[in-house]
């Protein structure tokens, strides 16, 4: 999975992350090449980081933007667990 984050607003930013063989990378900076470019903002984000925001009802809100390879933020998902907070 290779997904380009757009974070918009307060703490926001832009990262890539790609999943290879096993092994995560993280750089600041977005990617134009990535199969996926996911564009929210800062609160949406903390929301779903905090698992008080379900990625599919997100998206459906239209808080959560994706474009290209919607499969491949689904696997990325499934890749890490969300800390209880």
């Amino acid at each position: 999975a290779h997904v380009s984050y757009n974070i918009e607003g307060e703490g926001g930013g832009e990262w890539n992350v790609m999943v290879k063989n096993g092994a995560c990378t993280i750089r600041q900076g977005g990617d134009p090449t990535a199969k996926t470019q996911v564009k929210m903002s800062s609160k949406t984000y903390l929301k779903l980081a905090q698992g008080k925001l379900d990625g599919r009802v997100g998206f459906m809100l239209g808080q959560i933007k994706i474009k290209g390879d919607k499969f491949s933020v689904a696997t990325l998902r499934e890749c890490f667990r969300v800390p209880e907070i």
